[in-house]
């Protein structure tokens, strides 16, 4: 999950994409078309440290439509942690960029 420290730039960032892209978020299952189920997770491949933001898109029935991940790359970090890759401002800039790639996969 997000550390605490983190979860309020993504929930800003995700609230902010959301508006700029014609999506409306809601935690009310029942009144929504398209259910979105998250992650973080931090992945090293040599020098190089990833955090990376997935989404599972679904349908009411639960049927599984779409993945989508967005993700920062960083070549020096002080650990594998998620605080220690990003900051409150990229995490934000992160939940903004999955909104507007979830806007792109819905448009027609």
């Amino acid at each position: 999950g997000v550390p605490p420290a983190l979860q309020t730039g993504l929930r800003d960032g995700l609230a902010k994409g959301a508006n700029q892209n014609g999506l409306k978020l809601t935690d009310h299952t029942d009144q929504a078309k398209l259910l979105l189920h998250g992650y973080m997770r931090v992945e090293r491949s040599n020098n190089e440290f990833e955090g990376i933001l997935v989404f599972d898109v679904f349908d009411a029935e639960q049927n599984r439509l779409q993945r989508l991940t967005s993700s920062i790359k960083r070549s020096k970090s002080s650990g594998l942690s998620v605080e220690s890759l990003m900051t409150p401002a990229e995490i934000t800039q992160l939940g903004e960029t999955a909104m507007a790639d979830l806007a792109a996969y819905l448009a027609p």
